[in-house]
């Protein structure tokens, strides 16, 4: 019940911490500086019926250029 009503404040800036929203990130990204490089990250999953390596050459021919696995692919 008090977690659903309490607030955490962080103990290294003293201020309130919240989950963001989708708005709360693209109104940050959009304040800052052209040329800024930023990687932005994402959990995801290779399906079942496709081998990691097909995979991942299809997220390069999507424009990403930056998969890491914790899987180890040459078993």
């Amino acid at each position: 019940m008090f977690a659903r009503i309490g607030k955490t404040y962080s103990p290294v800036s003293g201020k309130e911490v919240k989950k963001h929203s989708v708005d709360d990130v693209t109104d940050f990204l959009s304040t800052i500086e052209t040329g800024t490089k930023v990687i932005i990250t994402s959990p995801g999953e290779v399906p079942s019926n496709i081998k990691p390596e097909e995979y991942f050459s299809f997220l390069c021919q999507q424009g990403f250029n930056r998969i890491e696995s914790g899987a180890n692919l040459s078993d």
